[in-house]
């Protein structure tokens, strides 16, 4: 933060800011001294005098802060909160709450007096700009910050009506699998999807099968894949009452596409290079052939290569786990970096942050794509816990970066148009 000179009028202009309260200055002669009047609400709260016009306001501003904020300059509090140099910084202010705003005590000078249009005011445009930026106020209570963080994503209410249904919705599913015999590990997606993908709705499941019958074959996992794409067919018509409802903005049938054939997880070209995106994927545990993992996403009609969001969703694992996912593809394209002079460590770093249980495709996409978005260009946000991290990366010349990251987008580009052999060239 900037820090302020520690002037009582900056101090309560700041105040008058954090605490969202205005303050009026009145500034009149008396004699052959000035009297300033300060003003809260239309009320006379403190005064100060001087033989210059800006002494008197300095001292009715001393006087305002002993009352309102409690806050004497000459108390051990003050000197607490503002440096022995004369500055002190906006999150030190921000520190007082507005329930310590001692109002009740505030005493009104004997003349007092009410106006309507005060003489002064201290730069109040500039304050009214300030006041105009999102600050966090100490009395905000939970719901404001969800209505801030709604409007801040822009959402609607039906945006939200569409978020309570497809919960629901996930719901009812989970009852149907258990009745299936599947058991639901982990619901999650429609909610977290449509607060980044705002208007398209994504269910994302992840449901564990358990084979009774021995060792799992195709025809098992079709017939588990059929199983569901009825009970998903059988959910979207009982939601067809929503079309005649308030809830217009919800159509199962028409924003909802589903998946006619089966994709085996580890089939890159089929599924994550051609425009049909796989809905339902199936995947072997890799310990043995008693269960299989089943990853259920139903997209809109619009598949958004950008909204991969999902694998954050999912439990981390080891870095050496990571890396068995990431095979001939992304080890093809490690040799290509490290030719690039990029610090492969920094690659490691990358698959640890964002691959989890992907598989070989997907996991190659995702890193892609944060490669071709600038991840490590200087204005990125992105920060890496390791310690290791932001060394290596300032080692690392920003001429080759912007290699690395041309030579992302030409890949993600190759991907798009489903051309293996010129990735591998």
């Amino acid at each position: 933060m900037d820090p302020i000179a520690k002037n009582p009028i900056s101090i309560l202009n700041e105040l008058a800011i954090n605490n969202k309260i205005k303050f009026q200055f009145e500034i009149k002669p008396k004699g052959s001294e000035f009297e300033c009047v300060i003003y809260q609400n239309n009320r006379a709260i403190s005064k100060g005098t001087g033989r210059k016009k800006q002494d008197a306001k300095l001292k009715a501003a001393e006087s305002a802060l002993d009352i309102i904020a409690n806050l004497p300059l000459n108390s051990r509090d003050f000197k607490e909160k503002f440096n022995s140099n004369g500055q002190n910084s906006k999150e030190n202010l921000k520190q007082i709450p507005a329930n310590e705003m001692k109002k009740e005590k505030a005493q009104p000078p004997e003349e007092e007096k009410v106006i309507e249009s005060p003489a002064q005011v201290t730069n109040e445009e500039e304050n009214e700009k300030r006041a105009n930026r999102i600050i966090s106020s100490f009395s905000e209570n939970y719901n404001e910050y969800m209505e801030n963080k709604i409007k801040l994503l822009e959402l609607s209410y039906d945006d939200m009506i569409d978020m309570q249904i497809v919960s629901e919705e996930i719901k009812e599913i989970e009852e149907e699998l258990k009745c299936e015999g599947i058991n639901l590990l982990h619901p999650a997606g429609s909610f977290v999807m449509s607060m980044i993908r705002r208007n398209h709705i994504e269910i994302d499941l992840i449901a564990e099968v358990t084979s009774k019958i021995g060792a799992l074959n195709y025809n098992f996992i079709k017939g588990i894949w059929m199983k569901l794409l009825i009970l998903r067919q059988r959910t979207l018509e009982a939601r067809q009452e929503f079309n005649e409802n308030p809830y217009k903005s919800f159509h199962p049938t028409k924003t909802v596409n589903i998946s006619l054939q089966p994709e085996l997880i580890e089939n890159i070209e089929n599924t994550y290079m051609s425009k049909d995106l796989p809905y339902i994927l199936l995947s072997k545990e890799r310990e043995g052939n008693s269960s299989i993992y089943v990853r259920i996403f139903f997209y809109d009609e619009t598949n958004i290569s950008s909204a991969l969001a999902h694998y954050r969703l999912y439990e981390k694992k080891p870095l050496s786990s990571v890396k068995s996912k990431c095979c001939k593809l992304l080890r093809h394209w490690r040799d290509r970096l490290r030719l690039k002079g990029m610090p492969i460590e920094l690659l490691d770093l990358l698959v640890e942050e964002f691959i989890n249980e992907n598989t070989t495709g997907l996991a190659f996409r995702i890193i892609m794509e944060r490669i071709a978005g600038g991840i490590f260009f200087p204005e990125s946000s992105f920060s890496c816990n390791d310690q290791n991290y932001g060394k290596l990366l300032e080692e690392w010349s920003l001429r080759s970066r912007i290699e690395v990251a041309k030579e992302a987008s030409r890949t993600l580009i190759h991907l798009i148009q489903n051309k293996i052999d010129m990735i591998l060239d």
